[in-house]
């Protein structure tokens, strides 16, 4: 279980955007994410503001303790927090709530084009006794070239199993 709360899933949609992330790196963090086979991690605040929860801390008198290095600006998480979030929040003052339902809604995207291509695919590849797997080309050629790239990072997490550090190169 974390206590990462919704302005560190902000900063980490803002790092993971100028990273060049996929639609996944932009929902950011989820509530539960399933690390291994049966290891979950719990981010049970992920839905709340750093501002609500310290506000209840301190109308109950709970202390707390902050790491004095969230406050040097040299690593590229605590820029964002104290460089760029206070000028989106001077745009847009509920902007903590904003990109967290725009993560809602990019997950709902990332959901559906995820099982487009997870669908395309047990129709369209077949695997080979020596465990390699050959598509329709015929058929991949005229999906849309987002789906494309889609069945491709599906298809790469099947003979993998993840796509961590995958690069997408245009």
């Amino acid at each position: 279980i974390t206590a990462h709360q919704a302005d560190d899933n902000l900063e980490t949609i803002i790092l993971n955007f100028t990273r060049g992330a996929s639609l996944q790196g932009l929902i950011g963090m989820e509530e539960i994410q399933l690390l291994e086979k049966s290891l979950f991690l719990f981010r049970p605040l992920l839905q709340l503001s750093k501002k609500q929860i310290t506000d209840y801390l301190k109308l109950h008198k709970i202390a707390y303790k902050i790491d004095s290095s969230n406050k040097d600006t040299i690593y590229k998480r605590n820029f964002i927090r104290h460089k760029i979030v206070p000028l989106l929040i001077q745009m847009n003052p509920n902007i903590i709530k904003t990109i967290s339902q725009n993560s809602q809604n990019i997950k709902e995207l990332d959901e559906f084009t995820k099982n487009l291509a997870r669908n395309w695919l047990t129709k369209n590849s077949t695997k080979t006794k020596n465990s390699t797997t050959t598509l329709n080309a015929k058929n991949f050629r005229q999906q849309p070239s987002a789906l494309q790239k889609i069945i491709i990072l599906e298809l790469y997490k099947n003979l993998i199993g993840n796509t961590t550090n995958l690069q997408s190169k245009n």
